[in-house]
């Protein structure tokens, strides 16, 4: 089943395509969707055609062997841009969002400390996933499909972040007596970092061939930012790790893999959706 103009090469031996019937009449209105076969050699072996249509932007739906293609003719790199200023101005306009958000929530139940730290990293998160869903609806004028992937990555990505915004406030707590952020340097960001950095992951995942770029451009510079924190940590380690130290020190390194991983798989996306382009 395809929607619009989406067309799947699944590879050699497949792909004989014909197009079978059009849901509509001369005269009568109808949605623009176009029922197309692709003919492979066993449709039951889907991991020999699936990856190549899933990468060509199809969504597998319920059914075997059914999928459903958006239409990309208003997905351009124009608007792909567009796309990625709203998504951005989302995202900051989230982080402000969050204090009344959290004032609203301990007028009915007051939250200690620490847990309103982790509130706030979900719920930026949650916000800037929401925010960049809406971006490319309001940029594209439809919805993208949802990639489970890309939602895993962007779980991971908020759930580390709110893990390191409470054991850094934490540390800071125990050994200063206060949360202050000029004791603890570069590292006082790397929450917000990770909540990017998930947020552009989940792009990677969500976007079309035609504008993968932005989000991952915007994946590379919040590795950047992880390194940075990262490395700039490296120095305290010739005096060894104190004991209070450890958890703060694991959830870091732990941030560091993740942003790694994050990388791998984002490029990996996007060099397939490069190919089956091609």
């Amino acid at each position: 089943m395809g929607h619009g103009r989406g067309a799947a090469r699944p590879g050699p031996g497949h792909g004989v395509r014909a197009r079978v019937r059009a849901l509509g009449a001369p005269g009568l209105a109808a949605k623009p969707i176009v029922d197309i076969q692709v003919s492979v050699r066993d449709v039951d072996d889907e991991a020999a055609y699936a990856p190549a249509i899933e990468n060509a932007g199809a969504l597998r739906m319920r059914e075997p062997a059914l999928y459903w293609v958006m239409d990309h003719s208003t997905v351009t790199p124009p608007r792909g841009l567009v796309w990625a200023v709203l998504s951005f101005a989302i995202f900051v306009a989230a982080l402000f969002a969050v204090l009344p958000i959290l004032a609203v929530v301990n007028w009915f139940a007051d939250l200690p400390h620490l847990t309103e730290m982790a509130v706030w990293s979900v719920v930026w998160g949650g916000l800037s996933l929401t925010g960049v869903l809406i971006a490319a609806r309001l940029a594209f004028n439809t919805w993208l499909p949802l990639s489970p992937i890309g939602i895993a990555i962007a779980v991971i990505g908020i759930a580390l972040s709110a893990i390191v915004h409470v054991v850094l406030q934490q540390w800071e707590i125990a050994r200063f007596g206060v949360p202050e952020p000029e004791y603890v340097g570069w590292t006082a960001g790397l929450f917000a970092v990770l909540i990017a950095l998930a947020t552009a992951a989940f792009g990677v995942f969500l976007a079309p061939k035609q504008v993968i770029g932005w989000p991952l451009a915007a994946v590379l510079l919040g590795c950047a930012g992880v390194a940075v924190i990262v490395l700039s940590s490296v120095p305290g380690l010739r005096d060894g790790i104190a004991d209070d130290s450890w958890p703060l020190a694991i959830w870091v390194g732990l941030s560091g893999l993740y942003a790694l991983s994050v990388v791998a798989l984002v490029l990996h996306r996007a060099v397939g959706r490069v190919r089956v382009a091609r």
